[in-house]
């Protein structure tokens, strides 16, 4: 991910180029720690990052819907721009997250290493469907996990 910065005074413009994801994140938080200091006003550009995401599978299946060309609005958020983690997180709790995995999930891996950026416990658990037995399996043991779980965490899919 490439962050260009462009500040006017007590405004600041972070426009964002490649892929945001799990694993760029930090590198946008450290940014962001570092360049907040006296600002006022803060705008994230995302023009590029939302033309990556939209045209990433054009090709294979176009889309055929006749749309205006639009300008992507910026969205600009004057005011305070202190970053905390919260306070669960400052206490040194963890939560565990329980993350299922069923047929045709995806994500399950970016939203665990996004829960355990953000201080958690995750627990992936696949939901085995093979026979009978294999699911009457998994409904056990996730019944298990559940309670010692705080959050279930349905990913995409």
């Amino acid at each position: 991910m490439t962050i260009t910065k462009t500040q006017n005074g007590n405004e600041l413009t972070l426009a964002l180029e490649g892929r945001l994801d799990t694993m760029t994140a930090p590198e946008l938080e450290a940014e962001l720690g570092k360049s907040l200091e006296g600002v006022e006003s803060l705008t994230l550009d995302l023009a590029e990052l939302t033309a990556l995401y939209e045209n990433k599978l054009e090709e294979v299946y176009p889309c055929r819907i006749k749309t205006e060309e639009e300008d992507i609005p910026q969205i600009s958020f004057p005011g305070s721009c202190t970053l905390k983690k919260p306070e669960i997180l400052l206490s040194g709790a963890k939560p565990k997250i329980l993350i299922p995995v069923f047929p045709g999930t995806n994500c399950e891996y970016d939203s665990a290493r996004a829960m355990e950026l953000a201080g958690a416990d995750p627990v992936t658990f696949v939901i085995r469907n093979g026979s009978a037995q294999a699911v009457s399996e998994s409904v056990d043991a996730f019944a298990k996990l559940i309670e010692e779980s705080q959050i279930i965490f349905i990913p995409g899919g």
